[in-house]
């Protein structure tokens, strides 16, 4: 994306989720301090798992490579795939359940005990041909 473009704004509908590759993206929330999105951040990951609307606006403020997820298509990608999809599953449940207990949630946040108990880079535990790993190497 270029400098000073809008990824996206509050109280739109979350259709996608982002992953932060590099650059400087800045995110504003009403009544709250700007907070400056860290490279290999998830960024509105609940839009996978549940209906959201944006609580904030993320926007570029250089030139930056940010990966975006659409959650239809995502959601149509892993219904076809039954390992990925009962895996995805379990996922989903955890994840709201801990979004549903948070005490202040933004576009930013990220499940504490999710994140600490999966490798983030491949948090279904698949290997390179679909099936289940053995163990899954905390981050």
């Amino acid at each position: 994306t270029a400098e000073d473009d809008v990824i996206f704004c509050h109280g739109n509908a979350a259709t996608a989720a982002y992953f932060a590759l590099n650059g400087s993206l800045l995110y504003l929330q009403l009544m709250a301090s700007a907070v400056q999105a860290k490279r290999g951040q998830w960024i509105c990951e609940m839009s996978l798992w549940t209906d959201w609307a944006h609580l904030g606006d993320l926007l570029t403020q250089s030139f930056s490579k940010v990966i975006e997820i659409r959650a239809q298509e995502f959601c149509e990608i892993v219904s076809k795939a039954g390992a990925c999809q009962i895996h995805a599953h379990h996922y989903a449940l955890e994840y709201v359940e801990a979004l549903n207990l948070a005490d202040e949630v933004s576009d930013l946040w990220s499940p504490p005990l999710l994140s600490e108990e999966l490798d983030m880079e491949n948090p279904f535990g698949l290997g390179s041909n679909g099936t289940k790993l053995q163990q899954v190497v905390p981050v």
